[in-house]
């Protein structure tokens, strides 16, 4: 008898612990109302990781080293392991070589590419992992517009399809991206330089306002021209770089325009992976509410 009432014991602890982590899951992973925006530590690189409120996965950029599938494994839960959408914006290293270990390690449902010419070894690798993986390629053209869970993904730049196309300079072949989520804006500048800035004021000025922007090629002064951060107008700027890079990076020049401007900055060397969280009309990082009345 004894021994029946202990199973029964047993039996009883034993469903009231599952039914206890079951409700913790459900509590601790309900979808929220929020987007989080993280701007990924990955040294010397760019990498950007969006994560809508109903779990779409959206990775821009994968930096240039396996170091992308850590900051992975830090942002989401060690059972995701799909991404609803990869973007490349243009291939040099510091942005596609970690997605070549991405496309391995993840389905990634769909890849968005400007499929430029370019001939380097490391890049060709990246092609013929991605075509293995099946994954749905594609080709920017102008009528470029996404919609995932009321985030908008729009290409500013380039203006048309520039597939199989060859640059002396391939920062300027950078897909540039307005994003949108509600009353939110960011603006991705890739690595595009000041050739594409001055085309952007000349064409899309309008559309460049920003609450904000991503600085382009890692905060180098080849780009952030004084006019053209005046007309993205940025509550915030961030940019991702390398403490002790071999580049300069980012330039005291840009930094000291920023302040000026009074234009607050966040860079990944000092700050880590930098995580914005907005419900469409605030947004506040890990360290400050930035815009409107933001939830404690």
């Amino acid at each position: 008898m004894f021994k029946e009432e202990r199973e029964r014991y047993l039996l009883g602890l034993v469903l009231l612990i599952i039914t206890s982590a079951l409700v913790a899951f459900w509590f601790l992973y309900q979808p929220v109302n929020y987007l989080e925006f993280s701007l990924l530590d990955v040294g010397q690189g760019d990498a950007i990781l969006i994560q809508t409120p109903n779990g779409k996965n959206i990775l821009i950029d994968g930096g240039p080293d396996n170091k992308i599938i850590r900051r992975l494994s830090e942002e989401l839960p060690f059972w995701q392991r799909r991404l609803d959408l990869v973007i490349l914006t243009h291939p040099h290293d510091d942005h596609f070589r970690g997605l070549i270990e991405v496309f391995k390690r993840y389905q990634v449902d769909n890849l968005l590419m400007t499929g430029v010419d370019y001939s380097s070894l490391a890049y060709q690798k990246f092609i013929a992992t991605v075509k293995a993986e099946n994954s749905q390629v594609i080709i920017h053209d102008k009528q470029d517009l996404f919609s995932l869970d009321g985030l908008a993904i729009k290409v500013v730049y380039p203006s048309g399809n520039i597939a199989h196309k060859k640059y002396k300079n391939y920062n300027n072949a950078s897909l540039v991206l307005k994003l949108s989520y509600h009353e939110i804006d960011w603006l991705l500048m890739g690595d595009a330089e000041t050739e594409v800035e001055k085309d952007l004021l000349a064409k899309n000025k309008s559309e460049l306002k920003s609450e904000i922007l991503k600085l382009g090629h890692h905060g180098s002064d080849t780009s952030s021209s004084e006019d053209f951060l005046q007309a993205v107008d940025p509550e915030l700027a961030i940019i991702s770089v390398a403490k002790e890079n071999d580049y300069g990076h980012p330039s005291l020049m840009i930094l000291k325009r920023l302040a000026r401007l009074g234009i607050k900055n966040y860079l990944t060397k000092d700050s880590g992976t930098i995580h914005l969280l907005t419900n469409g009309q605030w947004l506040k990082s890990d360290e400050a509410c930035l815009i409107a009345n933001c939830p404690l």
